[in-house]
């Protein structure tokens, strides 16, 4: 058991790399919540250009509603509008075709304009010109004008509801535990393949295997105190981690959500040692871990909703994180930051058992894995 921990000892600097990284994520994440706890909104002017050939009645109601809060400029050439949303100096465009309000008067439902837009921050002004539209066909529904309607339209645009913010209640991507436990998987995925991996590799070496297969050490003797010294490590690492989750933001968890969160990490835990054992047996170069763990780790995060939300991500996608433990586990931790997350205890369970059964999995390749490599 010496041996193995003198293996870990000697693997801590380059596993120290990424739990550097760690640290400096839970930082960056750190100040967006603080940031998002002292405002909920910020208002931004955008630059917004209105092309209308015919300088269209509708284009100016438009315009008129959108320019409140936001810069608005009519007609430039289709040219300069192109070039400049491509660079960034123009948020958005709308283009009125020659002859909309006729069209829009006598089909409102299928007369449409054209957008365009690289900036990802802008949808909220489609949805107000799709209100804008709105209400213009409501108006003309109910027997007015185009131009009555639009004049109704503009003044209904013009009444703001008052907000406020009731509480202290806030979002999961508010709370820093919640980003905590999140990227906990990525951490534990590449550290458990730095530390335990050199393990499988050096007692899988050649020489290494004829010194212990001729000593008076029965090879079970040998494989349970490899089980044991890598298993020490791997709760030590695991405890460690935890406990500073727990200092640093004891403020984000009550000590039954902080108890039900330790248990999902700890089962994901299981999973990333089987793991490291299986790329620890498979993989005979030393230098060639450092590439699995990022391999492995920022894969299986990505694909599993670690980085990018779940319903961010494309079908596709979410369909392969299906197939990936790291899927089910961040399920757990959305699921525990929810709100009344005591009552999907089932569906709790549930995630966490088809999260062992991935450990199950792993541990059996892990185990054919080494006895083809006569070492079990």
């Amino acid at each position: 058991m010496r041996a193995v921990f003198s293996i870990i000892k000697k693997s801590l600097p380059v596993a120290s790399i990424y739990f550097g990284v760690f640290c400096v994520l839970m930082l960056l994440f750190n100040s967006a919540a603080v940031e998002n706890d002292k405002k909920l909104y910020e208002g931004k002017s955008l630059n917004i250009v209105i092309s209308s050939p015919d300088n269209s009645m509708l284009s100016k109601a438009l315009g008129d509603v959108l320019g409140r809060e936001n810069n608005v400029t009519y007609n430039l050439a289709e040219e300069m509008i192109t070039d400049r949303v491509f660079n960034g100096m123009i948020d958005y465009a709308i283009y009125f075709p020659q002859g909309f309000d006729e069209a829009f008067d006598a089909d409102p439902e299928n007369s449409r304009i054209e957008t365009m837009s690289i900036n990802a921050s802008v949808s909220f002004l489609g949805q107000k010109t799709e209100q804008f539209f709105r209400y213009v066909r409501t108006g003309l529904a109910t027997g007015k004008t185009l131009s009555e309607a639009c004049d109704s339209a503009v003044k209904v645009c013009e009444v703001e509801a008052e907000t406020a913010i009731l509480g202290k209640t806030r979002s999961m991507y508010q709370i820093r535990g919640f980003y905590f436990l999140s990227y906990l998987a990525y951490i534990l995925l590449s550290m458990m393949i730095l530390l335990i991996g050199p393990v499988m590799q050096s007692f899988f070496q050649k020489d290494i295997r004829m010194r212990t297969g001729s000593s008076a050490t029965p090879d079970q003797k040998l494989t349970l105190d490899i089980a044991a010294g890598t298993s020490v490590g791997a709760v030590v690492v695991f405890g460690f981690l935890m406990l500073m989750g727990l200092v640093l933001y004891h403020e984000d968890f009550t000590s039954k959500l902080f108890l039900f969160a330790t248990v999902n990490a700890f089962v994901l835990l299981t999973v990333c040692f089987a793991i490291s054992i299986v790329v620890g047996v498979l993989l005979h170069d030393k230098n060639a871990l450092n590439g699995a763990s990022n391999l492995i780790g920022m894969g299986m995060c990505f694909l599993g909703g670690v980085f990018v939300r779940v319903d961010l991500l494309p079908e596709y996608v979410r369909r392969i994180g299906q197939f990936l433990p790291v899927s089910w586990y961040i399920k757990n931790v959305h699921l525990l930051f929810s709100s009344n997350w005591e009552e999907k205890m089932g569906e709790y369970f549930k995630n966490l058992g088809i999260v062992a059964s991935f450990a199950v999995a792993f541990f059996c390749v892990a185990l054919v894995a080494a006895r083809k490599r006569r070492i079990v």
